[in-house]
């Protein structure tokens, strides 16, 4: 097994954040990018993951991972119609 990247899947149990660790087998399976993923343990505390992403499970302890991107980004909520108007760049209307 040549590993090294790793995938996570954070949730929540018992209101305590956990995640579980996946760790990446290259080179053994014939998946798109050889992106195959095999269960290694389970963790307490935030998951280090800064993306989300798309995977197939294929039993308990694999997966394959299909694509990933960045978390959607917050939408910044405005107070009115004219606070609206402004926050675009000075032009005539």
């Amino acid at each position: 097994m040549t590993g090294g990247a790793k995938e996570y899947h954070a949730y929540e149990s018992d209101f305590e954040e956990i995640y579980d660790v996946y760790e990446g087998e290259f080179g053994q399976y014939p998946t798109q990018r050889d992106r195959h993923f095999r269960y290694q343990e389970t963790r307490s505390g935030a998951s280090p993951a800064t993306r989300w992403a798309s995977v197939e499970r294929i039993s308990e302890e694999e997966v394959v991972l299909h694509s990933s991107s960045d978390p959607p980004a917050e939408i910044e909520e405005t107070a009115d119609f004219w606070e609206t108007i402004h926050s675009y760049p000075n032009q005539s209307l």
